[in-house]
């Protein structure tokens, strides 16, 4: 300010704590514990085509040696997703909703099918660009439920995704 003079200004703001934890119990259908798998934590269902806005970003951690990943949160609605790599043999778990309030401590269980044991289906198809001609893209599907599957399609643009049944499935493709 030209005139050395100062300005002042008082704001009240209520400062929120992350005083509430949801623990993720991954485990097979057996209820052994599955280490290293993914686990997403969402204000934001997987079942929403378009999120609103603004969102607050996804957690992401991955689950231990006993199954388990930890997440502090504030009081609030959240969606919690797991996933592991195809090739663990695996079908992801249905996205499950959790509701927490202040101080309150959550626990839920995810579990994953063993691809054989469970009842799937096979989505195929070939991946192909613009002019009909065949590609190795990688193609993934994610299912209204919160489920998700990866593969990559060979040479000829032939993928095969196996997917848990009852549930609605949209396919993507990309390439470099």
């Amino acid at each position: 300010l030209a005139d050395a003079s100062a300005e002042t200004k008082s704001v009240n703001f209520t400062v929120t704590t992350a005083d509430a934890k949801v623990t993720a119990v991954v485990v097979d259908q057996d209820s052994n514990p599955i280490a290293n798998a993914g686990v997403v934590l969402d204000t934001v269902s997987a079942q929403v085509t378009a999120p609103p806005s603004p969102s607050t970003p996804p957690q992401f951690s991955e689950s231990d040696s006993a199954g388990l990943a930890m997440f502090l949160v504030m009081p609030g609605t959240y969606y919690l997703r797991a996933f592991l790599p195809p090739e663990r043999g695996f079908i992801n778990p249905t996205e499950t909703k959790v509701e927490v309030t202040s101080g309150q401590e959550i626990s839920s269980r995810l579990v994953f099918q063993k691809r054989d044991a469970a009842v799937s289906a096979t989505i195929s198809g070939s991946a192909k660009l613009d002019d009909g001609k065949p590609v190795d893209a990688f193609v993934w599907a994610w299912s209204e439920k919160g489920g998700f599957a990866q593969t990559r399609a060979a040479a000829d643009g032939k993928f095969t995704l196996p997917v848990s049944i009852g549930d609605r499935w949209h396919v993507g493709a990309g390439k470099e």
